[in-house]
């Protein structure tokens, strides 16, 4: 799977989170950059170490910004939900012969995101987003509740939930069809499949627009994952650190 995209992602999930200013009348821009590592699922890939940035433009109701737009349809105090537009990178397989002839092309899919506050701490989240351009046809879900804890000028963020994602997405992340199977891979359709995650964020602010944003996440991916002969690890983990700018 693509890497530096997910390090922006990090970095973007964690400023809006945690961001130190409000979304003014005039909105606000979001600046970021960092480095990070992701261990490789995939056989023969290696923990991959990048550098990524990120970009954003956001007002009450609209962002823009490399990770996709959305727009809010729901603005309670309590509950809001978002629609709109995502990339999702096309795989990064290793260059090696068991993955020659896997073709695998990056799509657009259609996202609803749902926030709901259960008090001042701790939110319950929604995200769904599925295939507009009918690359993998699929669609993903997930579910999660997110506790901030302050400890001074530091906020944690803890994340728990689990991944949904259908037959169609698992075989274009690693399924193998009939007419892509070969000595090196036999044909394998791993089915749906629902993980679970675990996620800490770290934020420390050093002025009044400006923090320095940490992330770890682990997913246990199972044995639908193992069992793909494109797959060597059953668990996806990925690290990073960079610093946050809005204004």
């Amino acid at each position: 799977m693509t890497k530096n995209p997910k390090i922006s992602s990090l970095l973007f999930v964690a400023m809006v989170l945690t961001s130190p200013s409000s979304v003014g009348a005039e909105g606000r821009w979001t600046m970021g950059a960092g480095v990070g590592s992701q261990a490789g699922i995939y056989a023969s890939e290696e923990s991959d170490f990048g550098a990524g940035a990120y970009v954003a433009f956001d007002t009450e109701v609209l962002h823009l910004g490399l990770d996709g737009v959305s727009v809010g349809v729901v603005q309670g105090e309590r509950f809001q939900v978002r629609v709109g537009l995502a990339p999702r990178w096309a795989p990064d397989f290793p260059e090696t012969a068991l993955f020659s002839g896997l073709d695998r092309d990056g799509t657009l899919e259609g996202t609803v995101s749902a926030v709901f506050h259960l008090n001042a701490a701790l939110r319950a989240t929604l995200d769904f987003r599925h295939d507009l351009l009918d690359e993998h046809g699929g669609y993903a879900l997930e579910l999660a509740a997110r506790r901030g804890i302050a400890a001074g000028p530091v906020l944690v963020e803890a994340s728990a939930g689990a991944r949904h994602r259908d037959d169609d997405l698992n075989a274009h992340l690693i399924g193998v069809s009939t007419s892509e199977a070969t000595a090196a891979r036999n044909a394998y359709s791993p089915g749906s499949t629902t993980t679970p995650f675990v996620g800490i964020s770290v934020t420390y602010p050093v002025g009044e627009n400006v923090a320095m944003i940490g992330n770890v996440e682990y997913e246990y991916l199972g044995h639908a994952y193992r069992d793909s002969p494109l797959v060597e690890q059953a668990h996806a983990s990925s690290v990073s650190f960079g610093i946050a700018y809005s204004f």
